[in-house]
């Protein structure tokens, strides 16, 4: 399909420049050194080797720790080949509530709002990404809303969202 195809392309604009991408997703298929992720925008083989870092828990080289289902956000960057090869992984999944104090380009900083879940009010950055799923829309983010985020915990505490529930969408504002 074209969509397909589109995909196709963008994948081999990385691979041929060596830019570095972000895959968020689960993992969907293991194969050798292989791995499938599902995401939003459909599924992606990356290639691991002796060189990934993988952070789950502790940091391991390769991808031993994971297992089909998990949710990573993968760093990758082209090979040369047309294919992709995870630098690093991450694969510690947090979820947290809180409100957007300041929306700048594909970062939101936030201040997460203690409960049984997430027991700390503290800043975060958390990074959007072109498989952040949301509930609503991305443009319905606004300051001061309150929101909920799955993500994965990557360098420095950032979050690389995976998925973002604007509270309060669904629902009709009582006064």
């Amino acid at each position: 399909t074209m969509k397909s195809a589109l995909l196709i392309l963008t994948l081999g604009s990385f691979a041929a420049f060596g830019q570095h991408s972000t895959v968020i997703g689960s993992i969907d298929r293991i194969t050798g050194s292989d791995i499938t992720v599902r995401t939003p925008r459909g599924s992606f083989t990356i290639h691991t080797d002796d060189r990934t870092e993988t952070l789950k828990d502790k940091t391991y080289r390769g991808f031993s720790p994971l297992k089909l289902g998990d949710e990573i956000s993968a760093r990758c960057e082209g090979d040369g080949l047309g294919k992709l090869r995870a630098v690093k992984i991450w694969a510690s999944v947090i979820t947290f509530s809180a409100t957007i104090q300041y929306i700048k380009e594909d970062n939101l900083e936030v201040v997460t709002i203690p409960n049984s879940a997430y027991v700390r009010e503290e800043h975060r950055i958390v990074h959007l990404h072109r498989d952040t799923a949301f509930s609503t829309r991305r443009r319905d983010l606004v300051e001061g809303q309150e929101i909920q985020v799955v993500g994965l915990e990557v360098d420095n505490g950032t979050v690389d969202a995976a998925r973002i529930t604007i509270y309060n969408t669904d629902l009709p504002v009582t006064k």
